[in-house]
């Protein structure tokens, strides 16, 4: 993408991709994952927002990047809770 396209424009053409379909709406929807996973995004009501509301995800797709990253999430507590314990030992 051209680094002089305007935010709004960006957002747009992203919105087009979720609403096509195939390889490039899976990689948004995996980067959707990350983006609900980090803090620095501010809270989930407001991602929850931009990703239905702005980026156009159905409830469902929000649902199953939501269901993802709460899976990604657990099992990475579970490895640094392992980690912990192989340290101490």
């Amino acid at each position: 993408m051209n680094k002089f396209i305007s935010k709004k424009t960006r957002l747009q053409v992203l919105r087009e991709k979720v609403q096509q379909g195939g390889e490039d709406k899976q990689k948004i929807l995996d980067k959707a994952v990350k983006y609900i996973l980090n803090p620095k995004y501010g809270t989930l009501e407001k991602k929850y927002d931009f990703l239905i509301n702005n980026l156009g995800l159905t409830e469902s797709e929000y649902k199953q990047c939501f269901d993802k990253a709460s899976e990604n999430s657990v099992f990475r507590g579970m490895m640094q809770h392992q980690q912990k314990e192989n340290n101490g030992k």
